[in-house]
């Protein structure tokens, strides 16, 4: 069976209730599509955990853009010991980075480069995933259309800034009643991540529980808000083949 979840934002309670739930087996597969880090304290485990499982695979987010980003470039301090920031580091810190950089910190300099090995190696899209009789295109943001079938991007080789920013950044847009539509093969359905869900269907997908995944004409939306916080703060799953919903909080 293949599953999808997403936006898991350094929550590593629901996330090892979400494999506990999903019973995940040696071979099942599990498509992360991006946002595993930040926010939450244990970013860095839930990578530790993805890189050493053969039945997951991570699909760059914007955040593990900006963190790989951010290093890559590298820090420095000042006579206090505090972060000289670089553009790229402020903007990672600024969304919620800083709890992910303290654990990478604390990291053996082994580990800390065996992330980013992992990281540069990471999908940024996966655009056309079968499962049983049903296609799917992978984006944590928005399907571009520019892609060609079975073409596979991986993060430190896009050189297309635009396109890069679109496929992890761009927000779905709304306008004379209908949300994006996409120019995906025929049959092919986009499953994205990095907004909240209650923001497709205001009040209409939001239980007491949380958020739910959202079932929209062209596309399935997957962040039910586990990067929020508090007690709404919820992680859902989807199967691929039947489409049966899971929920963690």
């Amino acid at each position: 069976m293949n599953y999808v979840l997403s936006d898991i934002h350094g929550r590593y309670d629901l996330y090892e209730k979400m494999l506990e739930k999903i019973d995940l087996k040696s071979f099942d597969s599990l498509y992360i599509i991006g946002d595993v880090i930040d926010r939450g304290q244990d970013g860095i485990r839930i990578l530790l955990d993805i890189m050493s499982r053969n039945n997951i695979v991570l699909i760059i987010g914007n955040h593990e853009d900006m963190m790989y980003k951010a290093i890559r470039q590298g820090f420095s301090c000042d006579c206090k010991g505090d972060i000289l920031l670089t553009a790229e580091s402020a903007l990672w810190l600024y969304n919620g980075g800083r709890t992910t950089l303290n654990s990478y910190l604390r990291l053996g300099r082994d580990e800390q480069s065996k992330i980013l090995e992992y990281l540069k190696t990471c999908p940024v899209c996966i655009p056309q995933l079968k499962a049983g009789d049903r296609k799917f295109y992978l984006v944590h943001a928005f399907p571009s259309g520019q892609l060609k079938e079975g073409q596979h991007l991986y993060g430190d080789y896009v050189d297309d800034n635009e396109l890069l920013h679109e496929l992890l950044w761009k927000r779905l847009a709304y306008s004379n009643g209908n949300w994006d539509t996409f120019n995906l093969p025929e049959g092919t359905e986009a499953i994205i991540g990095h907004t909240i869900t209650a923001y497709f269907e205001p009040g209409e997908r939001n239980s007491e529980d949380g958020c739910r995944i959202f079932f929209g004409k062209s596309f399935i939306a997957m962040d039910c808000g586990a990067g929020r916080g508090g007690s709404m703060a919820r992680l859902g799953c989807l199967r691929l083949e039947d489409r049966k919903e899971f929920y963690v909080s």
